[in-house]
């Protein structure tokens, strides 16, 4: 019974660990950030959220373009109880990076890339994001 028991308590914190590392976010490594989805820095009290795309005038593959056009990404950061959002953007024209609380985050790619003719969802796009300690 002891061994089961013990068995039990191993399988919870391994599968809580693979949760929280999936949910992490790793400093100084690109990683994906899917459309609503929560990632916690290691302190576990600071997080970050792909809020919304407020608009998506990338030139189509397929499509002739005068320009390259721009994507604008409002993410969440969250640190305690406070709240702080703010817009990146996919051209280097306009913003695409900010210092948060000496956290450096930059919109490094939106995904998935317009395609002509194939309206996107926002529940299907993803931000590749890059934080370093500044």
């Amino acid at each position: 019974m002891k061994s089961v028991i013990v068995l039990i308590f191993i399988s919870i914190v391994s599968i809580s660990g693979c949760r929280n590392e999936m949910n992490q976010v790793f400093i100084d490594k690109t990683f994906e950030l899917n459309y609503k989805e929560i990632k916690y820095f290691p302190d576990h009290t600071t997080s970050i959220t792909l809020d919304s795309i407020l608009n998506d005038s990338r030139c189509p593959n397929g499509v002739e373009c005068v320009w390259a056009g721009n994507a604008e990404v409002r993410l969440i950061y969250s640190a305690g109880d406070q709240n702080s959002t703010f817009i990146l953007n996919t051209m280097s024209t306009f913003r695409t990076d900010t210092l948060m609380h000496g956290y450096r985050i930059k919109l490094v790619r939106l995904n998935p890339y317009p395609q002509a003719g194939s309206p996107i969802k926002q529940s299907d796009y993803r931000a590749e994001i890059n934080i370093t300690k500044e």
